[in-house]
């Protein structure tokens, strides 16, 4: 079984701030949803 993992963390390794991203990038939003609609996910909180 192959494991994939991304992340994206801001300048201080920080994932969020108040519950929510920390930023709106639609562009890489629609690459994620496009490459990884048929795999599994987990999001983590």
């Amino acid at each position: 079984m192959i494991v994939s993992m991304i992340v994206a963390t801001g300048q201080k390794n920080e994932i969020g701030r108040n519950n929510q991203l920390m930023w709106h990038l639609p562009d890489d939003f629609k690459w994620f949803i496009q490459t990884y609609q048929a795999q599994d996910r987990c999001y983590g909180s």
